[in-house]
């Protein structure tokens, strides 16, 4: 068997083109996808050459695509088949066109891999997401996702490779950052902004999440500048200043739909991350508590651990405990600072989201352009089976949610933030290792 493409450009008949090409030849054509955008189009085909047992005729069969299609805007390439190297390749953009059809086509090929086929999951005016199944050798589908991440940069659109089949949607719990992430502000530097202290924090912000500042101590330095601010003041931080990410609301209703366990786990605070919790309503949230004193005004000081990388890392392998699932091949984890890497490398689906410089560079999979429900099309799921997710009665049983707050409990409560009783919120609570990942 081979797997053949050709790609042409303003054909008048690219089908006639294909069956002229073996007409007569002994080789028939078992299969078939034609994909068009603006003038490019993409022809993939298995074809069976009579008597593929023998080397000769595969070489033979080479020879001849290769003469029949060679000329000016035509190229084409015919390998054998390779099952066990089968993966999906997601490419997701503004708008997918021709020109982006024949880089990725090019980009793959260069790698050894050919396309067999294609699907749109997404051609919504927010983000395009279209896949294509693709063949070469075998190789772990986050590897070729880095080895072509330079490439997806300098084309300006999101690229990912995910294994083919059930495996891709076999997940039961996400694990997700807050800030930058699950809202598109960093709760320390809006904090600021309101005692004037904007420039001053986010410097110290941006060299924390690149990775340059241990995270801890940072942490502990900005937290400082906020003494004196009240539970009130950060209510009004809250109504005020903060927003949730464009797709956020989207990807959570899905994965409820899809039974999937949320967990919100974050270096910010649990006078907000509380509040997002319940918002969206995901099943948990850790996050830092800041200390209070008797009149509900910040001392300054952080009570309990800093949710710091370790941490991070603890809560994944906690919730996957909780939900019954093996962390790695069932996990998700997003984040989008330096102090996310070990979470996102404790999964196979571990997301960089508009991530900051390390996580391009070690991240499995990064979307840096894309809304953050384009998660959902990592995971294969079309806008039609969202929208069915989304209406979709809860899955029974459900996960375990976090109890409501008790009367002395929760943010007006001294140096208290509100309980939880997930796993993750537990492991939190452990003695804090030093952070792995500033």
């Amino acid at each position: 068997m081979l797997n053949f493409n050709l790609l042409v450009e303003s054909p008048a008949d690219p089908q006639a083109l294909l069956n002229d090409g073996f007409r007569g030849d002994g080789i028939r054509i078992t299969r078939r996808h034609l994909l068009t955008l603006d003038s490019v189009c993409l022809i993939s085909a298995h074809l069976r050459v009579k008597g593929e047992e023998h080397q000769s005729a595969y070489e033979q069969a080479m020879a001849r695509i290769d003469t029949t299609f060679a000329g000016e805007g035509i190229a084409v390439r015919s390998r054998p088949a390779s099952p066990g190297g089968r993966m999906i390749a997601l490419v997701m953009a503004p708008r997918i066109g021709g020109q982006a059809l024949k880089e990725t086509w090019a980009a793959l090929d260069r790698e050894g891999y050919g396309i067999t086929g294609h699907r749109w999951l997404s051609q919504r005016d927010e983000v395009q997401a279209l896949e294509f199944q693709i063949e070469g050798a075998p190789v772990e589908p986050a590897e070729l996702t880095q080895r072509l991440r330079p490439w997806a940069e300098a084309q300006g659109i999101d690229f990912i490779v995910v294994p083919e089949g059930r495996e891709r949607r076999r997940k039961k719990f996400l694990v997700i950052d807050m800030d930058s992430t699950l809202i598109r502000q960093e709760c320390v530097d809006e904090l600021a902004a309101y005692v004037g202290k904007r420039d001053e924090i986010s410097a110290i912000t941006a060299r924390a999440m690149a990775g340059e500042l241990d995270f801890e101590t940072s942490l502990r330095e900005r937290v400082r500048a906020l003494k004196g601010l009240t539970v009130a003041d950060i209510d009004k931080v809250y109504e005020e200043r903060i927003t949730l990410q464009p797709g956020a609301e989207r990807m959570v209703a899905a994965l409820r739909g899809a039974g999937i366990a949320t967990c919100l786990v974050s270096g910010g605070f649990t006078l907000i991350a509380d509040r997002i919790r319940d918002r969206l309503g995901l099943n948990d949230s850790v996050a830092c508590t800041l200390e209070l004193d008797e009149t509900g005004t910040l001392t300054g000081e952080i009570k309990g651990p800093v949710i710091d990388a370790s941490i991070k890392r603890k809560a994944v392998q906690a919730v996957a405990d909780q939900v019954g699932a093996d962390a790695r091949s069932e996990g998700i984890a997003v984040g989008d600072g330096a102090n996310d890497l070990l979470m996102l490398q404790a999964v196979d689906a571990g997301i960089g989201f508009h991530p900051k410089p390390l996580l391009i560079e070690q991240a499995p999979y990064t979307i840096a352009r894309a809304p953050l429900d384009a998660l959902l099309y990592v995971l294969g799921y079309s806008d039609e089976e969202i929208d069915h997710l989304i209406s979709a009665p809860i899955p029974t049983p459900s996960p375990r949610r976090p109890r409501r707050r008790r009367p002395g409990r929760g943010r007006g409560a001294e140096g208290e933030a509100s309980a939880n009783d997930g796993a993750a919120s537990e492991a939190a609570s452990q003695p804090a290792a030093t952070s792995e990942a500033s």
